[in-house]
């Protein structure tokens, strides 16, 4: 991947930029048999990762496709460089959803979350989110609803410019 000039960042250093604490979110990966402590891990929401191509590649530069395969759906994730096309792929199993109607208990598929999934998960193999991998795990205090602080990160898991907490300069949510 090319340099735009020679000190500005190749499209692959700014692909693989890390976010700002305000576009890390947390998940619960597991919890203790009391269901007092959690597991959570980072992630970026498909809607950050869309930006991150936006900004780094041009709204005319990406695109992307999704077939079924399997019990999921493979994302082929295609960005324009140097005028070429370059694709990759991966794939995300169905996300399955419990729902209740009239008090009945049934499961369905989430088209959307299988999306996201994959689109997240190909995302990745761009670049893109991938040292998030590199963050250590935190157990932290859970609440009855599953509420949990979220994590600081430390500043080497935030941009250069980022706040002591990992925002945005400027930003209101410092």
């Amino acid at each position: 991947m090319t340099d735009k000039g020679k000190n500005e960042p190749t499209i692959a250093e700014r692909l693989a930029a890390p976010f700002y604490a305000d576009e890390v979110e947390w998940k619960i990966q597991s919890t203790t048999k009391d269901k007092k402590r959690a597991l959570v891990v980072p992630y970026i929401k498909a809607r950050a990762l869309m930006q991150r191509l936006d900004d780094a590649v041009g709204i005319e530069n990406w695109t992307d496709t999704y077939e079924e395969v399997g019990d999921g759906f493979n994302c082929a994730l295609s960005i324009r460089i140097n005028g070429e096309w370059v694709t990759k792929n991966d794939a995300a199993e169905h996300v399955v959803m419990t729902v209740y109607d009239d008090g009945t208990r049934s499961t369905i598929k989430s088209l959307k979350g299988t999306y996201s999934g994959a689109f997240k998960r190909v995302c990745t193999t761009w670049g893109i989110g991938r040292y998030l991998y590199d963050i250590p795990r935190r157990w932290v205090p859970i609440d009855e609803k599953k509420k949990f602080t979220t994590p600081v990160l430390a500043p080497n898991f935030y941009p250069e410019d980022a706040t002591k907490q990992g925002f945005r300069p400027g930003s209101k949510v410092e």
